[in-house]
């Protein structure tokens, strides 16, 4: 090197170092404040999708909780809710499977709190009348709930039941258009929120902010947030006619790893490789920065979208997944990585795969159902929304994949009852038609008993046709319950003695088979008919006895029983107080096959060998049981044996006792009007050997011409006769000759609504057919007691 060389580095060299590492540091400090920029875009991008999903989320949230509300009321009639115990009933299930909704009430139209559930939390409420509630905002909303016939609600307000929140008010209308009430929902605010963000990293990364007007309902801070805030964005969210203003920024928790860049590591890089090297790593930060932003975007709608998420080649390869998919299929994401989708895909192999694939990209297709396969081995049914994109020149599938199964169960839950309704509504109407037929052959016994009392072979032979006819008449009462069209009197009554009673009717080998009865001694007292109740018992017994091939045990227990809350391994069984029946057998069990289809019509658990049933015997026992407002569960194991559990409510009427009445008449006039020339002569006959002066008619015009000549202590009235008026409609129509007309009410099965209303109109007592002349000697003489009531087998 050259003197003036060795003169030029050595008076220049700092100059030139220095102006190195000043060009390094302007160029390191622009990236460091390019690279602040890029995050703060980020950021502030994440803010925004983060906010947008929420306002969509507690939209969704709160509008399907008040679109259940309003459902409620547009099913008002249909699930005959105006009753109590059935609204009560309607109300927790409700509660069960919607959270965040505080209470259902029944509030009537003097705005007074009726009904309240669940009770223990909300009890202060009632009996309330909201017309001296403090709160304007209440008043209003029931005055616009009434005047619109629309679901309204109130402002951010104090609750009657404690906390902050506000409540809806559904109208329910009759058919004149007359408000006869409100169904109350009522939103605790903080319970109906945090019900909704129930993901903890939501909270932890993100301060949240909800206002109604100028009032703060709800924040995941300390401290308010300030409208000058970083990031923040601002979200109107729409509830019915009002609307919440939400804040929402990152938290610090959020900020600080993100805020801490590499920057620093940037500046010694440049001071490593030179001016060039800080050329390269601007031009790949660039690159970075977009990729980073895309994925982060992509990142965030794939984790928000509540249903597991595949991105597949081609080839079925696992491209990506979310958090969800991992959860819902048990695996981490590494394993699913490494997997193709015809692992966990039951259904869809390959060659389906691929033909899929070209439906998808011909838009023929965008649904597809097919069946998971989890880690544990257990499988599940998916619904799944596909679609094809394109990354980088590479086409790939993306696949939302939503669990179904509680759908599932519930259509078939669904189909199970439409099967149910459809059996009863033909054994119902075939049951209808043998009561006509079976009368005669029930009845005509015992006259002929009379005629020929010396031939005991002849008698004999009529006690075999009788006790045929009266079996027939069991099994059609059967489908009578089941097509819910019998009727019973409603009684008070102690389980245990009618349990004891159904006991002397079963026949069985007692030496092959021991029934352990464990009756609790201070059993709460139950209300319904006593003799549906008979039915069941003696069903559940034989189908116990009908399970043991040779030699078991049955056991039969009685106590009393009080659910405080749901017990998920048991059924749904509402909190309340309960008389729970459990029979249990040691014989085969029930295949688990048909566990789910024992409660169907003319399905039989029987064994071939066995004395075929008439498959009638458990749907019978569901159908009662639903009538009595109870609840059954079945548990079986094959091999071991059968337990039925039963929970029947508990009354608080008290037990009276009956006493016997005398059955002889005492030539009073009575007036038959039924349809049947056959049914018409049997009642006859029997009310003139009971001593009772008879006529009789076929019709209810025929009936009023001789009301109108003369008068009869009583009218024995067919509910249903074909053409003309039917029994309720000629009683009502002989009150008005003789106000104080006495009738009986008889037929196979009747209208509830019709019967109910012969009731309300004074109608002494219900007879049903086919019956005895016993059972019509006791029914006349109740109704000519002066306290009128409801007469059954």
């Amino acid at each position: 090197m050259s003197e003036i060389n060795k003169k030029f580095y050595k008076k220049y060299d700092t100059i030139i170092a220095v102006s190195v590492f000043v060009l390094l540091a302007i160029s390191s400090s622009y990236i460091w404040k390019h690279e602040d920029t890029a995050q703060y875009d980020i950021i502030n991008t994440e803010t925004k999708v983060t906010a947008d999903q929420l306002k969509q989320r507690l939209e969704s949230w709160v509008g399907h909780r008040l679109s259940i509300i309003e459902r409620i009321g547009d099913d008002w009639e249909k699930y005959e809710l105006k009753d109590s115990a059935k609204f009560v009933t309607k109300a927790e299930e409700l509660l069960l499977i919607v959270p965040g909704l505080q209470a259902l009430n029944w509030i009537d139209n003097n705005w007074e709190i009726k009904t309240v559930v669940p009770y223990a939390e909300n009890q202060k409420a009632l009996g309330k009348n909201l017309h001296d509630h403090p709160f304007n905002s209440v008043e209003e909303a029931l005055a616009n709930a009434s005047e619109s016939h629309q679901l309204t609600r109130t402002s951010i307000v104090n609750l009657l039941q404690g906390g902050k929140g506000f409540a809806t008010y559904m109208p329910v209308v009759d058919k004149s258009g007359k408000v006869t009430g409100y169904i109350n929902g009522v939103f605790k605010i903080n319970k109906l929120i945090e019900g909704c963000f129930t993901d903890k990293t939501l909270l932890e990364n993100f301060d949240i902010q909800i206002s109604e007007n100028v009032d703060i309902v709800f924040s995941n801070q300390n401290e308010e947030i300030r409208e000058n805030t970083k990031y923040l964005q601002q979200r109107e969210i729409k509830i019915l006619d009002k609307s919440w203003s939400m804040l929402i920024t990152p938290s610090q928790v959020y900020l600080q790893p993100r805020l801490n860049n590499n920057a620093f590591g940037y500046l010694i890089l440049f001071n490593l490789f030179g001016l060039l090297l800080s050329w390269v790593i601007r031009v790949a930060l660039v690159r970075h920065k977009k990729t980073f932003e895309s994925e982060k975007k992509f990142r965030t709608l794939v984790e928000g979208a509540g249903d597991s998420f595949f991105l597949l080649n081609i080839d079925g390869k696992i491209i990506d997944v979310n958090k969800k998919t991992c959860k819902e299929l048990g695996y981490s994401r590494d394993e699913l990585l490494n997997m193709n989708i015809h692992d966990i895909d039951m259904e869809v192999q390959h060659e389906e795969y691929l033909r899929l694939w070209n439906l998808i990209e011909q838009n023929k297709i965008d649904n597809v159902e097919t069946v998971y396969k989890r880690k544990n081995s257990s499988t599940f049914p998916v619904e799944i929304r596909v679609g094809i994109v394109t990354l980088d020149g590479e086409s790939f599938a993306t696949c939302l994949a939503r669990n179904i199964s509680e759908a599932k169960r519930l259509k078939e839950l669904e189909s199970r009852a439409q099967k149910l309704e459809t059996a009863g509504q033909i054994a119902g109407q075939v049951a209808h038609d043998f009561n006509n037929l079976l009368s005669p052959i029930v009845a005509y016994p015992e006259f002929i008993r009379e005629l020929i009392s010396d031939n005991p072979e002849a008698i004999e032979l009529l006690d075999v046709i009788e006790k045929s006819a009266i079996q027939i008449a069991d099994i059609n009462q059967e489908l009578l319950t089941l097509g819910r069209r019998g009727h019973y009197s409603l009684e008070v009554f102690n389980l245990n003695d009618v349990i004891s009673q159904s006991m002397n009717h079963l026949e069985y080998d007692n030496n092959a088979i021991k029934i352990d009865f464990q009756k609790s001694n201070d059993l709460f007292p139950m209300k319904g008919g006593k003799s549906q109740i008979s039915r069941i018992i003696i069903n559940l017994i034989n189908n116990a006895i009908d399970a043991i091939d040779d030699t078991g045990e049955i056991e039969i227990k009685t106590e009393n029983y009080y659910v405080e809350k749901l017990d998920p391994s048991n059924i749904i069984v509402p909190s309340g107080s309960y008389i729970k029946l459990t029979i249990s057998d040691t014989g085969r069990g029930i295949p688990s096959d048909i566990m789910s289809s024992i409660f169907l019509p003319f399905v039989s658990t029987k064994k071939v060998d066995k004395k075929r049933g008439s498959g009638l015997g458990l749907s019978v026992v569901d159908a009662v049981v639903k009538d009595h407002n109870g609840f059954i569960d079945t548990k079986s194991k094959v091999g071991e044996g059968t337990s039925f559990y039963v929970y029947f409510p508990v009354t608080e009427d008290e037990i009276i006792n009956t006493t016997d009445v005398k059955i002889q008449g005492g030539g009073e006039s009575i007036l038959v009007v039924d349809d049947d020339a056959v049914l018409k002569e049997v009642t006859t006959k029997i009310l003139n050997k009971l001593g009772y002066k008879v006529q009789a008619v076929e019709c209810g015009e025929k009936a009023l011409e001789l009301l109108k000549t003369e008068s009869f202590d009583l009218l024995l009235l067919d509910m249903i006769i074909p053409e003309g008026m039917d029994g309720t409609e000629l009683f009502e129509k002989s009150l008005l000759l003789n106000p104080h007309q006495r009738a009986i009410i008889v037929s196979g099965y009747a209208e509830s609504e019709r019967v109910q209303k012969a009731m309300d109109l004074g109608v002494a007592c219900f007879l049903k057919k086919p019956f005895t002349s016993q059972q019509l000697a006791i029914t006349l003489a109740e109704a000519f007691k002066e306290e009128t009531m409801l007469v059954s087998n």
